[in-house]
C-alpha cells in the first residue's frame, strides 16, 4: 500500500496521510477501502473533466456604419452590419443595403416667360397707303406700298434674337437685331423701316411707354434703314442688357414686367414678350393682341 501511494503526486500523498492520520503500514490496511476511493474517485472525474472541448462563446454586438452623401439632388444613406459568431471560426457580413432617395433642388425665384404676344396697328394706315407683312417671330418682311405712278415699296426684312424663356435679375444677356433693304424703290417718298426693343410694365403696349423703361438698344443707335438705302443694304448690331430685379416696373403689384421688340414702317408690329417673377418653369401662351394683317 505505501508503495501505491508513493507513486501518487506529493501534494496529493502528503494531503491523505495527514487527513487520515496514517503513520505506519497497519493503518493502511484499515483505511484501504476509504483511501481508493478518495484516489481513484478524483482521478476519473478529473479524467471526464479534461477529455471534454473547452467551449467558449463570444458575442458580438453588430456594428452599425452610417454614411451620408451631402451631394444634391440625391442624399444617399449607406448601412452595414458585420456578425461575427465565433473570431476564430466564423465572419458572416450582411448584405449590403443602400437607400437612395431623391432631393429636388432649391429653385429661385426668377423673371419666366409666361405670354408672347403679337400686336399691330396697322389698320391705322389709311389709303393711298397699303401695309402688310409675312413671316415669323424673330424673321419677317413687312411691306408698304403707294397708290401713286410711280409705284413706290419699300418691302424690309427684319430679324432678331429669341429673348430667352428665363432671366436671372442682374445678369447679362445679349440679342442681336438687323433690318434689310429686299426692295427698297420709295421715290423719295420717306418708306422707312426700323426695329427697337426695350423693358417696361407688363401691361404697357408697344405704341406707349413708362419712366420705367431701359432700352436695350440705344435710342441713337437702333438698326434702321431709310428711303434712299439700295437693296441689300443691311443695318446691324448686338446689344447686351441686364435683366432688372424685382420690383423693376411695378412688378411688386403686378409680379410682371414686359420685353417689346418693335418694328416700325408706317405703322407699329411687335411682339410682346410677358415675364413673370416666379420659382416654376411656364409654358408660354402665345396669343393675338390686335393683329389684322396677314
Amino acid at each position: 500500500m505505501y508503495r501505491i501511494i508513493n507513486k501518487l503526486p506529493h501534494d496529493l500523498t502528503v494531503r491523505v496521510l495527514r487527513r487520515y492520520n496514517i503513520r505506519k503500514e497497519s493503518d493502511l490496511k484499515k483505511y484501504f477501502i476509504p483511501l481508493v476511493l478518495i484516489i481513484i474517485v478524483p482521478l476519473i472525474l478529473g479524467g471526464c473533466s479534461s477529455s471534454s472541448p473547452t467551449s467558449s462563446t463570444s458575442v458580438i454586438k453588430p456594428s452599425t456604419s452610417t454614411s451620408v452623401s451631402a451631394t444634391t439632388p440625391l442624399n444617399t444613406t449607406t448601412i452595414s452590419t458585420t456578425i461575427v459568431s465565433n473570431p476564430t471560426t466564423t465572419s458572416t457580413t450582411a448584405t449590403q443595403t443602400t437607400v437612395t432617395t431623391q432631393t429636388a433642388p432649391a429653385v429661385q425665384k426668377a423673371w419666366h416667360l409666361s405670354e408672347v404676344q403679337v400686336w399691330d396697328n396697322y389698320n391705322s394706315v389709311k389709303a393711298p397707303y397699303h401695309i402688310s407683312w409675312k413671316g415669323v417671330e424673330g424673321d419677317f418682311i413687312s411691306t408698304v406700298t403707294m397708290d401713286s405712278p410711280y409705284n413706290p415699296i419699300s418691302s424690309i426684312n427684319a430679324k432678331w434674337t429669341i429673348p430667352p424663356a428665363t432671366l436671372v435679375p442682374v445678369t447679362e444677356y445679349q440679342m442681336e437685331f438687323s433690318v434689310t433693304a429686299v426692295n427698297q424703290h420709295t421715290a423719295t417718298l420717306g418708306l422707312e423701316g426700323s426695329v427697337t426693343a426695350g423693358l417696361d410694365v407688363f401691361n404697357v403696349l408697344p405704341d406707349g411707354a413708362t419712366a420705367s423703361r431701359i432700352r436695350i438698344i440705344p435710342e441713337d443707335n437702333y438698326p434702321r434703314i431709310r428711303w434712299n438705302d439700295t437693296d441689300g443694304t443691311v443695318k446691324s448690331g448686338k446689344f447686351t442688357f441686364k435683366a432688372p430685379e424685382y420690383g423693376f416696373a411695378d412688378s411688386k403689384n403686378t409680379n410682371k414686367m414686359t420685353l417689346t421688340v418693335r418694328y416700325y414702317s408706317s405703322a407699329i408690329l411687335a411682339w410682346r414678350y410677358i415675364y413673370e417673377w416666379t420659382d416654376k418653369d411656364i409654358v408660354p401662351v402665345r396669343t393675338g393682341g390686335i393683329t389684322t394683317t396677314p
